[in-house]
């Protein structure tokens, strides 16, 4: 099975950069500080983006994919946190970044709901989990 992306996915996090200009001088607010700031909040940005939005899912079932339903809920809610700082544009970033190299590339998925998707679930959500737990520790969440 082959999955990639949609470019829907690319449009809405280039959206929240779409109000600033980057080739003009002065056109944004965020600038090298900001961006150097908010490095380890898109480190674990990377990792909780691509849980959330896996290209191979681990899983079809509606009942293995409530399990995400917890960390999908505090991602709301971080979002709704950091809306309007420089923070919603680095996650905007790592968003475009992400759909982006999808766009681009593809990958070779194997069938979901395998013998080991428990294992593997539970594994992604751990990975989701300690991207939560370092972006919410970079926006002073806690």
């Amino acid at each position: 099975m082959t999955m990639r992306l949609g470019i829907a996915a690319a449009i809405t996090g280039s959206l929240a950069l779409a109000g600033c200009d980057g080739m003009q001088p002065g056109a944004s607010s965020y600038d090298t500080r900001a961006a150097s700031a908010g490095s380890d909040f898109r480190y674990g940005a990377r990792e909780v983006v691509a849980g959330l939005q896996p290209v191979c899912p681990y899983t079809v079932e509606d009942d293995r994919l409530a399990q995400y339903d917890p960390v999908r809920a505090r991602m709301e809610a971080l979002e709704e946190r950091i809306a309007g700082t420089a923070l919603e544009v680095d996650l905007a970033v790592v968003r475009s970044d992400y759909a982006h190299f999808w766009q681009v590339n593809t990958a070779e998925c194997g069938e979901p709901d395998g013998e080991t998707v428990e294992e593997q679930i539970a594994a992604e959500i751990a990975k989701i989990v300690a991207g939560l737990d370092r972006m919410e520790a970079a926006a002073g969440v806690t």
